[in-house]
């Protein structure tokens, strides 16, 4: 009967609870990040799984590794994971290497959403403005800062449009012709060169710093309790409803 059901679900939770806390993946779910079109409830589980991956490998990085990959090599970069060919700094006129970065947390639909509403009561508040365009920016600034700290990291000397080329090309409008030193010619988008834009702002106020040193994006205790607190205020209804297509009228 439903007294049944109610005591299945808090088994249920206490035991994801409880691999949590001894840091073992639960069972017969899913690797991997979780799949939007899915039931919420298996959304929820499959990303506390993937919490419990990233322990793992915050655990498995010994302190003298996270050191040695913050270490220069000869060049002075640190964190550089691989030479973008082609492209040169437009001042340094050295080779540009992307760097290794971090990833935020994966996202359930409920999480998405959530992030789209703000966005969209921002532009509905704000129209479409560069005041709104800056909010959402700053909004959306957590990985930029991060991307831009391991990028100088990685490249010493490098300016904005060094950035801008390799993390969103289609905003570097490259013109005829080279500069000093064989450097391609050309210009910012004019989104990039409006006052108070978020993008300059952020690199002006950003440090050389290697994604290895950096404060973790993707906090697995924090994403793991918050999935625990979300599953622990759904009711057996609520899981019943999501898991059980309703009958054919």
């Amino acid at each position: 009967g439903a007294g049944a059901l109610v005591q299945l679900w808090k088994a249920m939770l206490a035991e994801a609870r409880r691999r949590w806390d001894d840091g073992a993946p639960l069972p017969h779910v899913a690797a991997g990040a979780p799949v939007l079109g899915d039931a919420l409830v298996h959304q929820k589980l499959v990303k506390l799984n993937c919490c419990v991956a990233k322990q793992e490998d915050d655990a498995r990085r010994a302190p003298a590794a996270a050191e040695a990959a913050a270490e220069p090599d000869a060049d002075g970069r640190v964190g550089a994971a691989s030479e973008l060919e082609g492209l040169v700094g437009l001042s340094s006129g050295r080779p540009l290497w992307a760097p290794a970065t971090q990833e935020g947390p994966p996202l359930t639909s409920d999480e998405l959403e959530q992030q789209q509403d703000t966005l969209l009561n921002v532009g509905e508040s704000l129209g479409e403005t560069a005041q709104a365009g800056m909010v959402m920016a700053r909004l959306q600034s957590a990985q930029l800062k991060s991307d831009m700290q391991a990028f100088k990291a990685a490249n010493p000397g490098c300016e904005l449009a060094d950035f801008v080329r390799w993390h969103s090309p289609r905003d570097w409008i490259e013109e005829e012709g080279e500069g000093e030193g064989g450097a391609p010619r050309g210009t910012m988008s004019e989104r990039m060169t409006q006052p108070g834009n978020v993008w300059v702002q952020l690199w002006a106020a950003t440090l050389p710093l290697a994604a290895t040193q950096q404060r973790a994006l993707f906090d697995a205790a924090k994403e793991a309790q918050l999935a625990l607190q979300h599953l622990d205020l759904l009711s057996v209804p609520d899981v019943l409803e999501q898991l059980v297509p309703p009958l054919a009228p």
